[in-house]
């Protein structure tokens, strides 16, 4: 009873919902930095898309570094080329595992080179 009336307040206020029988609310975003009133192609950022922003730039900067192209970097260490635009350009945040893998690439990347050849079929 309880749970049905915060849901329906919830509801009501436009922040929650239910999913499958679980109440879900919605998070409202944090604005980092606030929309440029006089520009019109300006849009406010989230922390979250400042996360995922500053993340791509960390990843086309060890790319940069090591002088390879996206396809080239994709080829070398086994990331899908897709994927590795998508965070690149900040739309997309690597998951844990990609970005502890990045992590060891850049501190040598010729063992996580060597590594993903031994892995490979043929």
């Amino acid at each position: 009873m309880a749970t049905e009336r915060v849901v329906s307040i919830l509801s009501a206020a436009g922040i929650g919902g239910t999913m499958g029988g679980a109440t879900t609310v919605k998070k409202k975003s944090i604005i980092t930095i606030e929309v440029d009133p006089s520009d019109p192609e300006d849009r406010s950022v989230s922390d979250e898309g400042l996360e995922k922003a500053l993340q791509g730039r960390r990843i086309r900067n060890l790319r940069q570094r090591l002088g390879l192209s996206q396809s080239e970097f994709a080829d070398t260490y086994g990331i899908p080329l897709a994927n590795l635009r998508q965070y690149e350009i900040g739309r997309t945040m690597p998951p844990p595992a990609v970005r502890a893998y990045l992590a060891v690439i850049e501190q040598g990347p010729e063992r996580p080179t060597a590594a993903y050849r031994k892995s490979r079929p043929g």
